[in-house]
């Protein structure tokens, strides 16, 4: 009968899933409340398959006017720094040269036309453990070209972005950006509280002359104070620790986070003139929103 013979080795495919992500701190506004297949349907070699949600729709956000800028709150990163390992940035050197642009969702509350973006870095290439299989950490031997996994201690590896590869194709980058050359974020909201429900978005990339810019990751940072964050109602802080999964492997980003309005803001920004903060970072210019496959960087 059509319909009710299922080929039980062959492996499941994309099409018979449905893939659905939300920002973190709206996931609870997504809910999934049904998955159900359509095992009648034989027009193909897999069966179509359904979803519903309920979505909570989220409040408006009141942008503040510019002529009130001097009052938007301020978030600063500091102490970023990120590791990749995986296949080879550049083919041509050991280096690569990482910039980092930001968003934030809701969209436009950085602005509608103009991106922060970090000044350009340099990455190094540093050497892989012989028996390291492609990690960053010393593990124990491993048949060629087989992931470690994360009994090994090793950065947990994406299925999607990561393919097997032998131990001499891994390669290992660090990179960082310092304090002049991280831009110095200012939301266009009220007060520190408006951002409880914001999401910064960091798009790393990778800058090439010839060809287009190759992407390394992005992270998604809540800006909601999390429970162990450090300081007051209008100042806090807070540590980032996260895998990215990026074009040819995988790493992790780490950063320091301080969010500062109100009554904290005056002595926030002069911290950061006193440090030279964003006085090397640039912007990059275009109405493009997020793109994963790399705008050319636009240096102004």
């Amino acid at each position: 009968l059509a319909g009710t013979n299922y080929q039980q080795k062959r492996v499941p495919s994309y099409c018979d899933r449905i893939l659905w992500k939300s920002m973190p701190p709206l996931a609870r506004r997504v809910q999934q409340i049904s998955f159900d297949s359509a095992p009648g349907v034989s027009t193909s070699d897999h069966k179509p398959v359904v979803a519903s949600f309920v979505l909570q729709p989220t409040p408006t956000l009141a942008l503040v006017p510019r002529a009130n800028r001097a009052e938007y709150p301020l978030v600063r990163l500091s102490g970023v720094e990120v590791r990749l390992r995986g296949g080879s940035i550049d083919f041509m050197s050991d280096k690569c040269d990482p910039y980092a642009v930001f968003y934030m969702n809701p969209h436009g509350i950085l602005g509608e036309d103009n991106a922060p973006m970090t000044a350009i870095a340099v990455g190094r290439k540093e050497k892989a453990p012989a028996n390291s299989g492609g990690g960053g950490t010393e593990q124990r031997p491993t048949r060629p070209g087989t992931p470690p996994s994360a009994a090994d201690g090793a950065l947990p590896r994406s299925r999607s972005t990561m393919r097997f590869q032998a131990p001499g194709e891994f390669h290992l980058y660090k990179f960082e950006w310092n304090d002049r050359q991280l831009p110095l974020l200012r939301p266009q909201v009220a007060n520190v509280r408006a951002l409880q429900e914001a999401t910064l978005i960091v798009a790393m990339f990778d800058h090439d002359i010839v060809t287009a810019d190759d992407s390394l990751g992005t992270v998604l940072i809540p800006l909601k104070r999390p429970p162990n964050a450090k300081g007051t109602a209008d100042e806090y802080s807070f540590e980032v620790k996260q895998d990215v999964s990026w074009e040819r492997g995988v790493g992790s980003f780490s950063c320091t986070v301080t969010i500062s309005g109100g009554n904290a803001l005056k002595s926030a920004l002069q911290r950061a003139q006193n440090d030279r903060a964003g006085t090397a970072a640039k912007v990059w210019r275009g109405r493009e929103t997020l793109n994963m496959c790399a705008p050319k960087c636009e240096l102004q």
